[in-house]
């Protein structure tokens, strides 16, 4: 099993992690502010987010994809596991167009595989699973 990287955001984005980006290693990103984490070469392609909460006295984690991604990390046995599933975390402004370009796929694509009712409402935090084979650009 592959192992989630773990480190704050403002470390990982330097240079010499960007082969970690590259060979397809998940990012459990260290980020205490109140907005969620860009990672450099992982941008919001990251797979757990530490934040802080309750004044700063209790350390929380965010997992940015679905329960079954969840247990593909969790259990990688199981017979029904998810393999380099890709999520893109919606920021304002995101659209389902730009949000495509990005990944070179289409909007048929991501509404297809998210349930999509309405290609032109998404929503800042939502979680989208990006097909198989996509990458940033």
């Amino acid at each position: 099993v592959k192992p989630l990287i773990y480190g704050s955001a403002s470390e990982l984005s330097k240079n010499e992690y960007k082969v970690l980006y590259q060979k397809g290693y998940g990012l459990w990103v260290a980020h205490w502010g109140a907005s969620s984490p860009n990672s450099g070469h992982w941008g919001n392609l990251w797979a757990l987010w530490q934040y802080t909460s309750n004044n700063g006295t209790l350390d929380e984690n965010y997992f940015n994809g679905t329960k079954e991604a969840w247990q593909n990390f969790a259990n990688p046995d199981t017979k029904e596991t998810v393999t380099n599933a890709l999520y893109y975390y919606v920021e304002s402004g995101d659209n389902l167009t730009k949000i495509a370009k990005n990944f070179s796929t289409t909007v048929e694509k991501l509404v297809e595989l998210n349930n999509i009712e309405n290609p032109d409402l998404i929503y800042p935090n939502q979680n989208l699973q990006i097909p198989t084979g996509a990458s940033a650009k």
